[in-house]
């Protein structure tokens, strides 16, 4: 019987895009990971970026508008914000405003929002939770938790997620996003997204899905 052909998703905050694709980024604590935080940077331009700008209009600015390194965080400094501790990786998703309590981005009037940083932690260590082969875990994690700075869900919160899958995570607190929206017509499996699939795993790869989904919203120049 021939396969079906599935055409592949993303599920994506469309409130959290940076406009233009400029995303501003530094490092809390580098200090001592000279080594890791070269790694996370090169994934992030290879795997996001592209190495001539090719798979995205993304472009990660550092300290002086630095393609990298990326440099340590000013008090100043207003994009993202990478701490490095050893507890469960996680980002906040897309860019951040200040909010009301009902979520609403708050009006200071003529359609002008304050912005506030989005705050994002690796882990270097693995003393919480154990993943190897360390180098890999560390650069796929950090591209997983840098799509979701810009603005990328989990792939299991999607409307057409199998429903084991969905039930696999029922009970996991998640967020869902103030404007979520389907970047493609089907569920991804194989999405870097997806905590269905064993993502740590695999060679760091983003699927054909995420692609398509980070040159909707970040089209490339």
């Amino acid at each position: 019987m021939a396969q079906m052909k599935i055409t592949p998703e993303a599920y994506v905050d469309q409130e959290g895009i940076w406009r233009g694709g400029i995303v501003p980024i530094c490092w809390e604590n580098p200090e001592n990971y000279a080594q890791e935080t070269a790694w996370v940077e090169e994934s992030a331009i290879l795997h996001i970026e592209g190495l001539n700008r090719e798979v995205s209009s993304v472009r990660f600015v550092g300290k002086d508008n630095q393609r990298r390194p990326w440099g340590k965080c000013s008090d100043a400094s207003n994009g993202i914000r990478i701490t490095i501790a050893d507890q469960w990786p996680s980002s906040q998703v897309g860019q951040q405003w200040m909010r009301d309590a009902s979520g609403a981005k708050i009006d200071y009037g003529a359609g002008k929002y304050i912005q506030v940083p989005t705050r994002m932690v690796l882990n270097f260590t693995f003393g919480t939770f154990p993943c190897s082969p360390r180098e890999n875990c560390i650069r796929i994690i950090a591209v997983h938790e840098l799509l979701h700075a810009l603005g990328f869900l989990h792939e299991q919160l999607h409307p057409n997620a199998p429903q084991w899958c969905k039930n696999r995570w029922a009970n996991h607190k998640d967020v869902m996003g103030f404007k979520p929206v389907m970047a493609t017509p089907q569920y991804d499996q194989d999405s870097l997204m997806n905590y269905c699939e064993d993502i740590y795993n695999k060679p760091l790869k983003l699927s054909e899905g995420d692609v398509i989904a980070l040159r909707r919203f970040y089209r490339p120049q």
